[in-house]
């Protein structure tokens, strides 16, 4: 009470005020929506910034909604204010998102090959295709940072065509070079087949570099199946009918 509110975009709102409990005002409310929420599934996440000079209204309300964003998976975090290492995780974020195209044109993201194993008699019989970003400024960025950075800016389908390409490039100078052979699997996610033709990229890809069918094994991620979204189950039978196998 007493504080200048405003409704922002759908149910999120923002609060100026100069209440120093705000924190304990947060649980108190959270608390009380879950006592109230009957059927529906009712949470409070709240992100604060503490007002600076120089800092404009746009800004700070972009680090609010940060720091709100960074708990969103967080059940038992209701309230987060924004500080230095949350500063410069939104930095890395941008830094990612700025430099995608430029660490693609410069081989910065690497494919690393893990080795997939049979239980049985301990023999490789497969690589999973795995991207790791080498950068010069941030050194070997986690790839739980910069993939989750671009699904989140939907920017994963110029990752994933790289790696595609890369792999499909790499498995022919093996072959040039008389190296053993196995398949390779790459990873896809939801947003892939939302954001491009991917399995046309793969398609074209693999006949570009002469690569089999056999030798590409597509792997789709958890969280996309989960979804049973039609264009995922089109793009697997796409992929069916030409020839791939699908993990």
């Amino acid at each position: 009470e007493g504080s200048a509110y405003a409704r922002y975009s759908d149910d999120h709102f923002i609060v100026l005020t100069s209440e120093t409990n705000a924190h304990e005002k947060t649980e108190a409310l959270a608390r009380w929506l879950h006592e109230h929420q009957g059927e529906a599934f009712l949470d409070l996440k709240v992100g604060a910034y503490k007002a600076e000079e120089g800092v404009g209204v746009s800004i700070s309300i972009d680090h609010a909604r940060f720091a709100c964003n960074s708990i969103k998976m967080n059940a038992e975090k209701h309230f987060c204010i924004y500080d230095n290492s949350l500063y410069e995780k939104q930095k890395r974020k941008q830094y990612i998102i700025n430099h995608l195209d430029f660490a693609i044109e410069n081989e910065y993201i690497e494919v690393f090959y893990q080795p997939v194993i049979w239980t049985k008699n301990k023999k490789v019989c497969g690589l999973e295709a795995l991207s790791r970003w080498r950068d010069p400024e941030y050194g070997l960025l986690p790839p739980g940072e910069f993939i989750e950075t671009l699904e989140d800016v939907c920017m994963i389908h110029k990752l994933d065509k790289y790696v595609v390409d890369k792999v499909c490039k790499d498995y022919n100078e093996a072959k040039k070079s008389g190296k053993k052979l196995l398949p390779i699997s790459l990873n896809f996610s939801q947003l892939d087949f939302n954001l491009c033709d991917m399995v046309e990229y793969v398609i074209d890809t693999a006949k570009k570099y002469n690569v089999p069918k056999e030798y590409l094994e597509i792997e789709i991620t958890e969280s996309a199946l989960s979804k049973e979204h039609e264009l995922l189950k089109n793009a697997m039978q796409r992929f069916r009918d030409a020839g791939f196998n699908i993990w």
